[in-house]
């Protein structure tokens, strides 16, 4: 976000909370249905594995990117 200028983040962001907002409906549905048909234990295990794959893409993102000149 420090190499971007204003213009530019606003897009970021507005395309940003464009897919939270279309995708909390998905997972809540995924959530609220599987639990009677799979259980609170499967259910809480896949969205806790999703939670982590999430937070491990995240922390690959803000990995430093080497110089190459």
């Amino acid at each position: 976000m420090k190499n971007a200028d204003s213009s530019s983040l606003s897009i970021i962001l507005g395309i940003l909370s464009s897919i939270l907002t279309i995708a909390t409906p998905f997972g809540t549905i995924i959530l609220v249905g599987g639990y009677p048909i799979f259980g609170k234990n499967i259910i809480l295990c896949i969205f806790s594995v999703m939670a982590i794959i999430a937070a491990i893409i995240i922390q690959v993102g803000k990995a430093p990117k080497e110089n190459t000149k």
